[in-house]
Order: C-alpha cells, then structure tokens, then sequence
C-alpha cells in the first residue's frame, strides 16, 4: 500500500470520499464482501457522523460542543472503516483493482504469485472471551497463530444445535476471516447453548484446503 494515506485528513474532503466510499460498497455487494453485521455497524456510524456533521456545519446549530461531537463521531466512523478495509476489502478476490479504485482506496498488490491448497485444516482454540460471542483463534498449529504460506484466511461454518451434527452441509451459518481470533455474535436467547462448528483454510486464489473436525463449545 502506498505510503500516502488514502483517507483525506481535511473534514469537507473526507466527508465528501466517505460517502463516495459507502455508496460504492454497498453498490458492490457489502454484505457479500463482510460480515453482516459489520456493515450494519458501518452503516450506523456512517449515520451518525453524517449527523453530526451535519449540526456541526449548520450556523445555527455549530458550537464547540457539537463540533467536538462531529470529530468524535468521525474518529470512531473511521477507524472503523479502516479495520473493515484492511479486513474484507483490500486483499479481497471478490473485488477488480477497479472497483477498490472507485471506492477510493489504494491496489496493494498488481501481481499475483502463485499460492498452494493448504493440505492440513486449521488449528482451533476457543477462547472465552466475550459474552454473547464465540471467539475461536485459528493458525496452523498450537504453537503457531500464523497463517500457512499462501492461505488468505478460513472459512468457518457454524450452527447452534442440541444434537451434534453429522456432517458439515448441517452446518448452514457462513462466515470469514484472515486474521485470528474469528468471532461470532450470538443474540442473548443463545446464551448457554451448544454451538458446532468448523473450518478449513482458503489461498489467495480462493481455493480450499480439507475441513477441519466438527467442534462444539457452548455460548457465553
């Protein structure tokens, strides 16, 4: 990535990319490209910010405190934004060089080498750390939280079940990640039952390595 930063430091100028930014996303399938859930805590940001900017550039409304509102609307809006492109967009195969491009963001890689189908499945360790979420940190071995060489990340698979599943179609709930730990949002009517789940590796080319067992751990 280029060393200049791709997000304007100047307020009428970010706020101007920010929404040339989501617009896009969204036109390209944001929800295919994260989580859900992400998306929607962008989109609530993105709300809020654009409010207070809103009041805060408004002269019967624009004090002190509302622009104090509107710079801690935007710290928290985009240093979301970051972590949601540096996570699921900028190393994505789902999206051209320009479409990143049009998003206002910069191409980290024109070339591509070639990376091999990982041949073992993740390591997995559940870790208790939030209530209502399932944390699992992935990577190659107990010892090793890296990711093997060539691999972008794991596809997880996962569903809340009284009985244990018997082969990995039953599990129907889908998510993602490149960095360790994954964690899964639950809703608290989840609390205290059995979640199954499994993962395996996929290389930048978006080809997979073997499942790894079917685990269980119960929702905190």
């Amino acid at each position: 990535m280029a060393n200049k930063d791709y997000i304007p430091a100047k307020e009428e100028d970010f706020n101007k990319w920010q929404n040339v930014f989501f617009i896009n996303l969204s036109d390209f399938g944001a929800e295919d490209l994260m989580p859900p859930p992400k998306y929607h805590e962008l989109a609530r940001r993105k709300g809020n910010y654009d409010n207070m900017y809103a009041i805060a550039e408004d002269t019967k409304t624009r004090t002190s405190i509302t622009i104090f509102d509107r710079q801690q609307a935007r710290k928290e809006y985009e240093s979301y934004i970051r972590e949601i492109v540096k996570k699921y967009l900028i190393n994505s195969d789902k999206l051209t060089g320009g479409q990143l491009i049009q998003m206002g963001l910069p191409i980290h890689k024109t070339t591509h080498t070639p990376a091999p189908v990982e041949k073992n499945y993740p390591w997995l360790n559940v870790v208790l750390k939030t209530i209502r979420y399932l944390t699992v940190e992935f990577g190659e071995s107990e010892t090793s939280k890296a990711k093997p060489e060539g691999q972008h990340g794991i596809d997880f698979v996962y569903v809340v079940s009284d009985e244990k599943p018997t082969d990995i179609s039953q599990l129907t709930e889908k998510d993602s990640d490149t960095n360790t730990p994954i964690e899964i949002p639950f809703s608290e009517k989840d609390r205290g039952k059995t979640v199954w789940f499994a993962a395996r590796w996929q290389n930048t080319r978006n080809e997979k390595g073997p499942w790894s067992p079917i685990y269980f751990a119960i929702i905190p």
